[in-house]
């Protein structure tokens, strides 16, 4: 309703101890439509940025930071921490263990107040190294440099509660290449089912959803989120226009709900494509992705964060939270079953981001990529003791760490 910056700004300044900026540096974006650029931050660049890394510390809010000059080659910005140490050892952003999402955004987004028993882990017991990925768009092929960023605001008063965040549908891009829409273009509905073993094994108690993000591309026309509950659908999240210029990492707007241990999940991608198109990490490519924001934080075994994804299983070995996934064609638009009627609903309405001001100093160095590195690592720095082996185990790095 645009009264979140000044709502916001107040909380800060009544709770926040400090920020952290976590940008990238003078950043030439390359010549290309597609570019992946990774900005490390180590525990010491903590340190030096003034964190009192030695403490334990709750990132109460966040918000996107957009350099005015290069804002339209932001495509979006992911976050990813780890609880783990890293000093640039290794030259990359790569070398980090068991990364975690923090925060996502994209055009559109607008600061992100948690609530008052909520926070996201910093310090000690928490985040001890950042990995910002910014997906640059210069198919303008435009001279330009960028210093966007995150601003993270924290407090040494610990809430209650951890957040967590888990993925879901194809967050570790397994359809690469499959086509979306026919081959002179058309409607096309993806779906994705999460089934009710995933929560039952990993989920150790209820949990409270605070928000949902929903991620496509440009050729997006619809998506939602539904959460089934003894075959019944008890919640859905839902964008019917879903317009990527707008809101690219649509947040919507709803109360807070309680999932529960064997509750399944079913998200669906609409889209409308001129000619044929393919999912991909191309700017020019289509994705299909959902983020949960819950408390308290759940691990499976202790350590991987709650997550569903297509392939999920072949890769982690972890079956119980494998996406089935099915592609349908539609006809007519009718069939996209849009109940509200009013496209840019939140057009002019809400605060922009803030807007750099200033140039920072002595940042990181970035690492740019063409493959995005922002999928969660379940590889732990050792094993765990009184682990409980559950499911129907593969071949596949979970697997494999604990038959070590």
């Amino acid at each position: 309703d645009g009264d979140e910056r000044p709502v916001f700004d107040a909380a800060m300044a009544a709770e926040a101890e400090g920020t952290l900026d976590i940008l990238a540096k003078n950043y030439t974006i390359p010549l290309t439509d597609t570019t992946y650029a990774l900005f490390c931050y180590s525990t010491t660049d903590l340190i030096e940025l003034g964190i009192p890394m030695d403490e334990p510390l709750h990132i109460i809010g966040l918000e996107p930071i957009i350099h005015g000059p290069t804002a339209k080659h932001v495509h979006h910005m992911v976050l990813t921490g780890s609880p783990f140490q890293w000093e640039h050892t290794m030259g990359s952003c790569e070398a980090f263990l068991r990364m975690e999402f923090v925060y996502m955004a994209a055009p559109g987004e607008i600061p992100l107040l948690l609530p008052p028993e909520v926070g996201s882990v910093l310090g000690v017991d928490g985040f001890q190294a950042f990995q910002l990925e910014v997906h640059y768009d210069n198919r303008w092929l435009d001279d330009a440099v960028d210093l966007s960023g995150v601003r993270l605001y924290w407090t040494r008063n610990k809430r209650q509660y951890d957040l967590g965040i888990m993925p879901m549908a194809d967050p570790l891009f397994q359809l690469k290449g499959q086509t979306v829409g026919g081959p002179n273009g058309g409607l096309d509905r993806h779906v994705f089912e999460c089934p009710f073993d995933c929560t039952s094994l990993v989920m150790e108690q209820d949990v409270t959803v605070i928000r949902e993000y929903l991620h496509m591309h440009e050729q997006g026309a619809r998506m939602y989120n539904e959460v089934i509950r003894d075959g019944q659908v008890v919640h859905t999240a839902n964008v019917d226009y879903f317009d990527y210029p707008q809101q690219g990492i649509y947040s919507v707007i709803q109360e807070p709900y309680t999932l529960k241990p064997g509750d399944e999940f079913r998200t669906v991608c609409q889209y409308k494509t001129p000619r044929e198109w393919h999912f991909g990490i191309g700017s020019q490519e289509e994705m299909c992705i959902g983020f949960v924001w819950y408390y308290p934080k759940q691990f499976a075994f202790g350590l991987f964060p709650l997550t569903c994804g297509v392939n999920f299983g072949e890769l982690y070995g972890l079956w119980e939270c494998e996406e089935v996934h099915s592609q349908t064609t539609l006809t007519d638009e009718s069939e996209l079953g849009r109940t509200f009627g009013i496209a840019n609903l939140m057009a002019d309405t809400c605060p922009a981001p803030l807007v750099l001001a200033t140039t920072p100093t002595e940042l990181p160095t970035p690492f740019p990529s063409q493959v995005p590195s922002f999928v969660p690592s379940p590889v732990p720095s050792s094993q765990p003791s009184g682990h409980e082996r559950k499911g129907k185990w593969a071949t596949g790095k979970l697997r494999d760490m604990f038959d070590q």
